[in-house]
């Protein structure tokens, strides 16, 4: 049996617990307002470098199809690391890469701080509730360690948006095209970032939370979660 659906709450409150999880989470990461930015491990040696190489790239209209510049060279497309064709890393070609980089890291937070705020409310919890697992699931240790690791934080930004839409394709047996495509994008967007092994864990992990509360003939469910 699924939960029940959430107690009703007014426009009002569901923004204020949004703007709640954003000023959170930035007191929490104060020093990236004051012009810090993260860099060690796999950032500094990997990140960092590679989208130094795509901006440059497409500074001179040419794609950064290979990188000539580490031992034989090898093709760059395909690889996450330089998330050519993710969109939120356009912000690397209107700041530096340093700064953009670790903007898009701190919004891949806030992202998925109300992607559990929503999936909370969609298992009928209050807006309080929800609002601590947003905060949570974005200070939680392994989020935390992902900062460092190169391009999987995005991906696990995107998993509660997955786990929604699953939710609302198997619990609510909506099928309406809004509801496909709220249970496509993310999954999409999370690809494009390029960690494909993050995207079928999520995939996974989505599935379950949303069988775990589906109606009768969960099978049925997953089938159409699966189409979608």
């Amino acid at each position: 049996m699924s939960d029940p659906p959430p107690p009703a709450a007014p426009r009002g409150h569901l923004r204020a617990a949004v703007a709640c999880l954003v000023a959170g989470l930035a007191l929490a990461h104060r020093p990236l307002f004051a012009g810090r930015v993260v860099g060690m491990r796999d950032m500094t040696r990997w990140v960092h470098p590679a989208q130094w190489r795509v901006r440059d790239a497409l500074a001179h209209a040419h794609l950064p199809r290979w990188n000539a510049l580490e031992g034989l060279g090898f093709p760059t497309l395909a690889d996450p690391l330089y998330a050519v064709f993710y969109p939120p890393m356009l912000l690397t070609h209107v700041f530096a890469p340093l700064v953009a980089i670790t903007v898009v890291w701190w919004l891949h937070l806030v992202l998925a701080a109300v992607g559990i705020f929503t999936l909370a409310r969609r298992h009928g919890r209050s807006v309080e509730a929800a609002t601590l697992a947003g905060f949570a699931y974005a200070l939680s240790g392994p989020m935390a360690s992902e900062w460092t690791l190169g391009m999987r934080l995005p991906g696990y930004a995107w998993l509660p948006w997955m786990a929604v839409g699953a939710w609302d394709l198997v619990v609510r047996r909506d099928r309406s095209a809004a509801a496909v495509a709220r249970a496509a994008l993310p999954v999409g967007l999370a690809l494009l970032a390029g960690e494909a092994f993050v995207v079928f864990f999520a995939v996974g992990v989505a599935t379950v939370i949303a069988l775990a509360a589906a109606p009768p003939r969960p099978w049925a469910a997953l089938a159409r979660w699966s189409a979608a």
